[in-house]
C-alpha cells in the first residue's frame, strides 16, 4: 500500500477518534448530576444550562475537529468507502469505550453484529 493510502486511513481514523471523543465527553456532560437536575425544570432550561457547560463546549470542539479533518478525507477518498470505514471504527471503539468509561455492556449478539459490520466494511474498503 502506498503512503497516500495510509494517510487517507489515518485521516479517517482521526476523524473517528475525534468524533467518538466528542460523544463520550458529551455523554459525561449531560449525565452530570448538576446538569441533569435541570431536566426537571424542562428541556429549555436543560439546554440553556448545557450550553453554558465547559464540557459541552469541549465536546463541540472535538466534533469540529472531526469535521475539519473530514474535509481532507473527502478530498482524497471515495465518500462511500471513507464513511463506511469511519463508521466501523466508531462502532467498535464506542462499544469498547462505553464499557471502559461508563461500564455499559453489549451482549454477545451485539458484538457479533459489530463484527459483521466491520467485516462488511473491510470488503467495501478492500483495494485489490
Amino acid at each position: 500500500m502506498s503512503n497516500s493510502v495510509w494517510v487517507g486511513y489515518l485521516l479517517i481514523a482521526l476523524t473517528a477518534i475525534f468524533n467518538l471523543s466528542g460523544q463520550l465527553v458529551l455523554k459525561g456532560a449531560v449525565n452530570n448530576p448538576a446538569l441533569k437536575a435541570h431536566l426537571a425544570q424542562g428541556p429549555v432550561q436543560f439546554l440553556v444550562n448545557a450550553a453554558l457547560s465547559p464540557m459541552v463546549w469541549l465536546a463541540l470542539l472535538f466534533q469540529v475537529m472531526s469535521y475539519v479533518i473530514w474535509f481532507f478525507v473527502l478530498t482524497r477518498e471515495k465518500i462511500a468507502v471513507a464513511f463506511a470505514i469511519n463508521s466501523a471504527i466508531i462502532y467498535l471503539l464506542t462499544g469498547l469505550a462505553a464499557w471502559m468509561i461508563y461500564d455499559e455492556r453489549l451482549t454477545l449478539q451485539q458484538w457479533g453484529g459489530l463484527t459483521l459490520l466491520t467485516a462488511g466494511v473491510m470488503l467495501v474498503a478492500y483495494k485489490p
